[in-house]
């Protein structure tokens, strides 16, 4: 099952909405885009909007080729993010008025809708870090878990 989101970035004069179809939460998606916005802000081509780079770098990104697919791109552009009623997070960067603003929503079955982050990149990045960390922990504890199963099937073979 997939897990999809949307991604607005906003300057003073252009809005650009793209769609990612897996792989949207927070630990990948979100992410994502705080390393792409370091990127951008790090940049050496300062002539270049922030939000513009954003883009272009979002643009830029595709999931790996295997032996049978070859690589496609991440993220498509999209016309407006609320057509995409079956996603389950949106992603908001907002470079205008030469300040950077990020908010985050979520919605979903058993989720409480609405906003689950707002503020600048170092609160972001804080809250991208606690997501990876809770995401970590609970592979590590299906791991256990399947790990225990097997030590009970082969203690009852």
């Amino acid at each position: 099952m997939s897990t999809r989101s949307t991604l607005t970035i906003k300057t003073d004069t252009t809005t650009i909405n793209f769609y990612r179809h897996m792989d949207g939460y927070v630990a990948e998606a979100g992410n994502t885009i705080a390393q792409l916005l370091n990127k951008v802000l790090d940049a050496k081509n300062a002539w270049q909007h922030p939000g513009v780079k954003l883009a272009e770098e979002i643009m830029k990104q595709q999931y790996e080729a295997t032996s049978y697919r070859s690589a496609w791109p991440i993220y498509e552009l999209t016309d407006n993010p609320k057509l995409h009623s079956d996603r389950e997070y949106h992603y908001e960067v907002d470079y205008s008025n030469n300040s950077l603003d990020i908010s985050v929503y979520e919605w979903g079955y058993n989720k409480s809708d609405g906003i689950i982050f707002h503020g600048n990149l170092e609160g972001y990045e804080r809250f991208v870090a606690e997501e990876i960390a809770e995401q970590d922990k609970r592979i590590k504890a299906y791991e256990e878990k399947i790990a225990q199963e097997k030590q009970q099937a082969k203690v009852g073979a």
